[in-house]
């Protein structure tokens, strides 16, 4: 089975929700998650990683699994999304995911064979002097994106920019500084990108 893979940062997607969970559908939150919707729908993903979700509360009242099912049964009717998230953030914003529960079950198991959780504070001795210090991984907000998408032999116009780094996954790419730039241009070209990936 071949499955499609991505990853979207949805800059402070937990702005898009009321305080109950509930997904907002009106004014400019409405218009921003229908921005949103349509590209979720134009990178035909079976797994989209979704960076800065919305919010899980440690009550449990509120998850953003549930709250990302919510908005896509609203904003991407007839889909088979189910979503999971990993660890809640001690700040805001969650990492998160939807997946096509048509095609496979995805399962939260963070612990290693060793019992050891990812989240939890290490020690590491980081400048070879013997002394092991305390780290622990944190994830801070991003403010921009980039959008990589391959279409060798393409002239770059517009927003299309050439990649130029030298050992790049993509061809070209697009840099969005915020939502209200995702336009129908770029729905055009990851539609032209993903037509010619076959």
């Amino acid at each position: 089975m071949k499955l499609r893979i991505g990853v979207y940062n949805v800059q402070w997607m937990r702005d898009l929700f009321e305080p109950d969970g509930s997904p907002k559908t009106s004014a400019q939150d409405g218009i921003r998650s229908q921005k949103i919707a349509d590209i979720v729908k134009a990178m035909n993903c079976d797994f989209l990683g979704i960076v800065e979700g919305p919010d899980t509360l440690v009550n449990g009242s509120k998850t953003a699994s549930s709250q990302l099912e919510n908005w896509a049964n609203h904003f991407i009717p007839g889909n088979s999304y189910k979503a999971i998230h990993g660890f809640p953030s001690p700040g805001q914003q969650e990492l998160a995911a939807i997946y096509d529960a048509s095609k496979f079950n995805v399962l939260f198991t963070p612990e290693t064979k060793d019992g050891e959780r990812f989240n939890e504070p290490f020690l590491m001795d980081t400048t070879n002097r013997m002394i092991k210090e305390q780290y622990k991984h944190y994830r801070p907000p991003l403010t921009r994106f980039e959008i990589g998408i391959n279409l060798k032999g393409q002239t770059p116009q517009g927003i299309l920019e050439a990649e130029t780094k030298t050992n790049a996954m993509c061809s070209h790419k697009i840099t969005v500084n915020h939502e209200e730039q995702i336009t129908a241009e770029i729905i055009s070209w990851l539609k032209k990108a993903y037509e010619a990936a076959g």
